[in-house]
């Protein structure tokens, strides 16, 4: 096994991942994972317990060798995964995240890429499913990485076919269906001189709205559709009331900046549009983010994995 491939993670039989290693030893000392569940990646001939790839003795530089055999204290090399940062911290943090290390890269060639995409018309509509589900990729390895503690942007996705694009590209969709699907049929089927009809869309986009971005983590952290379930999305919302509220707000601010940099593509040709995509994807990392850290600073309320 190549130490450096991300491996998958199979937890009372979901599958979640892929996790780099050094973010499941987090995860291991923090609890939220066990040494007997089991991981795989490309190159095993089938799926091992974590324990089995953990060093059974430490480093000569360690300071406390029981550290290196018992899980009740963390690993030498990998610090604990724990609450020393506020929410707000984070908050403060996640402006510049997206810029770390080839965050640059990635948001110069990704709004390249798709102010092409723009221009090109209708019939390149597989092509950019394609390559969001990519970007989406990349973004659950942010949310995943910052829930458990991970202060680097992950490095670009390994690609393994089409499958693992569409199929993120797929979740997405559901996201915004379940989200804004109400919404947008209510004002295709309303009655044109209707005030009544007109405030029935607009309650069904609040609530859409306020629904879309714990839905965008429970799915995330699920890494399947069935973290849709209005009992795990509505519950998180309610467990966690104020730093739910922040969050909206967050989402409230980055729908104001994106209505901004729609309006600098309209106004300048080409160099507008790019401006808008570099936002669209910053946008997108910055809230990946942010979910992420609103799971890690609240992962033992929400208890969705048993922590």
């Amino acid at each position: 096994m190549n130490p450096n491939s991300p491996l998958f993670l199979l937890q009372d039989g979901q599958q979640s991942g892929p996790f780099p290693f050094d973010s499941l030893c987090r995860m291991l000392t923090a609890g939220s994972v066990s040494p007997d569940d089991l991981v795989w990646c490309d190159g095993m001939a089938d799926w091992v317990p974590l324990g089995s790839l953990l060093p059974t003795t430490p480093p000569d530089d360690s300071p406390d060798p029981e550290s290196a055999t018992t899980f009740a204290h963390p690993l030498p090399g990998y610090p604990t995964t724990s609450d020393d940062h506020g929410f707000g911290w984070y908050i403060a943090h996640a402006f510049l995240y997206p810029f770390r290390g080839d965050g640059l890269l990635m948001l110069i060639l990704g709004a390249i890429l798709f102010t092409g995409l723009s221009f090109a018309g209708n019939f390149i509509f597989i092509v950019g499913a394609a390559t969001w589900g990519y970007i989406l990729l990349m973004l659950q390895q942010v949310i995943h990485g910052t829930a458990m503690g991970e202060d680097r942007l992950p490095n670009w996705p390994d690609f393994d076919g089409f499958g693992d694009v569409f199929m993120k590209a797929f979740q997405w969709f559901a996201v915004v269906a379940i989200c804004f699907g109400p919404a947008f049929f209510l004002a295709v089927v309303r009655t044109e001189d209707s005030d009544l009809s007109l405030i029935l869309v607009g309650v069904a986009f609040l609530i859409g709205s306020i629904y879309f971005p714990m839905a965008i983590l429970s799915v995330g952290m699920h890494d399947s559709i069935q973290g849709l379930n209005p009992l795990v999305v509505f519950r998180g919302m309610f467990t966690i009331p104020g730093h739910y509220l922040l969050t909206l707000l967050i989402f409230l601010g980055l729908s104001f900046l994106q209505g901004f940099a729609t309006y600098l593509a309209d106004l300048i040709p080409f160099l507008g549009v790019f401006l808008n995509k570099f936002i669209e994807l910053w946008s997108a990392i910055f809230l990946a983010r942010i979910l992420g850290a609103l799971y890690l600073v609240n992962r033992r309320k929400l208890s969705w994995f048993g922590e």
